[in-house]
């Protein structure tokens, strides 16, 4: 007989489980602070940088003051299926634009996200292409949303954007690509 709760070689049916051990997923949700000025967006009061333990999370942008930025993890076997989502929620109070334009790079120069924009219609206007950056223009409003995925530790193909989403139909000015 094999040790206590080894299965070897068994054909089973009619199974049922007592005290499930699946347990509720709840994803992390950060809200992004305005720096005052150019440079890396802030969370908790320190630059926010992206790593592996923050995959899954979801990352609310605020309006901005000025032009700012955040950078994916250098791409390698642990970011492939890391995910991460940027919506643009500006003040939370008025549906106005976020007002400066929120920069999603990669910390290599060599590392590409593949991304196309919406052309409007529900459809993209391009094929993907390999891009340096991503992210919202001035004119990104609440709703507006970005998904990144790590697809490989290579840096030419490292990201992907996907689920994309202008807050408005027909909206096609609010995701920059870079």
């Amino acid at each position: 007989m094999a040790e206590r709760g080894c299965l070897k070689d068994g054909h089973f049916q009619n199974l049922e489980v007592e005290n499930s051990v699946m347990a509720p997923v709840k994803n992390s949700v950060k809200l992004l602070v305005d720096r005052a000025d150019a440079g890396v967006i802030k969370f908790n009061g320190a630059d926010a940088t992206l790593s592996v333990s923050d995959s899954g999370g979801i990352f609310l942008v605020p309006l901005l003051t000025e032009d700012q930025t955040i950078a994916l993890p250098a791409p390698n076997n642990d970011t492939v299926g890391c995910s991460y989502t940027f919506i643009a929620v500006g003040d939370q109070v008025n549906p106005t634009a976020i007002g400066k334009t929120f920069i999603i790079e990669t910390v290599l120069s060599d590392a590409k996200i593949l991304a196309t924009t919406n052309a409007g219609t529900g459809a993209h206007d391009a094929a993907m292409a390999k891009k340096d950056s991503v992210g919202f223009t001035a004119n990104a409003i609440p709703g507006t949303v970005i998904k990144i995925v790590g697809i490989s530790a290579r840096a030419a193909s490292a990201w992907i954007m996907i689920d994309d989403k202008e807050s408005l139909h027909g909206n096609t000015d609010t995701i920059s690509m870079g």
